[in-house]
């Protein structure tokens, strides 16, 4: 939002910000506090506008996001994915479908939070209308498995 912010952005992904953040997220062992930080960025970077969303998905931005997700167990840590998920589904209309796709095959994580985060974001963007993706049959099958699992009174309590 500074004057030179444009600048600073436009320098940032040019020598490859948004890939190294991306790579932060892969790693093994890093403290919660700099994946939410890194996860900021990246949503930083989302929030400028559609063509910026387009580059995160491009870089695999959704899939490092969701691994992230299936391995936390932090409420902060999982906000932030829900967070930066959504937005990337938000007119973006060239990655929402596969986005929505990800989300679904998070429906049967077994990780209870990545299972109630998944769900919120998808209930998100289809109340929103923030995507170009309508509920349609192929959704049933991953949402019966969800509601399967020991973790749906997790889910029910999320609403």
């Amino acid at each position: 939002s500074a004057a030179s912010g444009h600048r600073f952005l436009t320098e940032f992904l040019e020598v490859g910000g948004v890939l190294t953040v991306l790579e932060i997220l892969n790693l093994r062992q890093l403290f919660e506090e700099d994946v939410v930080e890194a996860l900021q960025i990246l949503h930083t970077v989302a929030n400028t506008g559609r063509s910026y969303k387009e580059l995160v998905c491009e870089m695999d931005g959704v899939n490092a996001v969701l691994c992230c997700l299936q391995k936390s167990r932090s409420e902060v840590l999982c906000e932030a994915c829900r967070l930066l998920l959504i937005t990337l589904g938000r007119g973006n209309p060239t990655y929402a479908p596969s986005l929505v796709q990800s989300l679904l095959g998070g429906l049967t994580s077994t990780n209870s939070k990545a299972q109630r985060i998944a769900a919120q974001t998808l209930r998100t963007l289809v109340e929103e209308r923030a995507t170009a993706v309508t509920v349609d049959l192929s959704w049933a099958p991953p949402t019966l498995g969800m509601m399967r699992t020991s973790y749906a009174s997790f889910l029910q309590s999320a609403q």
